[in-house]
Parts: C-alpha cells; sequence; structure tokens
C-alpha cells in the first residue's frame, strides 16, 4: 500500500481542473498494525532497504500481508 497521507490524484486532479483543494488530506490508521487485527502480518517501509525486506517477507510467507509503504505526499505537486 503507498501511503502518502492523503488522496494525492484527486488533489491533482483538482489543481488541474482549476478546483479549490478539498478533503484529500486523511489521517490513516495504522495499516501495518491494522492486518495484524486481522489475523495478517503488518509490515512498515520507510527506506528502501526496509522496502526491500518487507517485500522478501511479503512473498516468504504464505500468510495475507499489508506492506505499508510512506510516500512523499508532494509528489503530486
Amino acid at each position: 500500500m503507498f501511503n502518502n497521507h492523503e488522496l494525492g490524484m484527486i488533489m491533482a486532479e483538482q489543481e488541474n481542473e482549476d478546483y479549490p483543494n478539498w478533503n484529500t488530506n486523511l489521517h490513516n490508521c495504522d495499516f501495518a498494525e491494522f492486518a495484524e487485527s486481522c489475523g495478517g502480518i503488518g509490515l512498515k517501509a520507510n527506506t528502501s532497504q526496509e522496502l526491500k525486506m518487507a517485500i522478501e517477507t511479503a512473498f516468504a510467507v504464505d500468510e495475507p500481508v499489508i506492506v505499508d509503504i510512506e510516500t512523499d505526499p508532494n509528489t503530486y505537486d
């Protein structure tokens, strides 16, 4: 899951159409913790090294996995 804590593509669409930015900031839950509470595996990745390890772990297990990948919220600016 790419997590930039906002609806970045919606924000970009609003800006492209000259609409004011409205309701695109999110107050996300901890998606890795959510996965754990549902009986799966939850992993977080904030760096490229953490991402590599999380992806390797996700493919090595035979259980549902969510990898919460922190991304830059300014990508669509």
